[in-house]
């Protein structure tokens, strides 16, 4: 299991890229999993981090990536 500091470090960053993906579904699981990360890091990095990630996405091309998004950013 990965720690916090690593979930912030390494893993983030793939996550933060894959927001900007062209391909659709690329995006809605990078939503996916960051709605499952959020509850494993700071809140000061969900706060500052994956929570403006989120909201660049709310209105994503895909209707189904706004979805996922919509229901990543409740959790934040």
């Amino acid at each position: 299991m990965l720690s916090k500091d690593q979930i912030t470090s390494t893993v983030l960053p793939i996550f933060f890229k894959s927001c900007k993906d062209p391909v659709a579904n690329v995006r809605l699981f990078t939503a996916k999993l960051l709605k499952q990360v959020i509850p494993k890091v700071d809140s000061k990095i969900v706060q500052s981090k994956i929570k403006p990630a989120l909201l660049e996405m709310v209105n994503d091309s895909d209707r189904d990536t706004q979805y996922f998004v919509k229901q990543a950013i409740s959790a934040c």
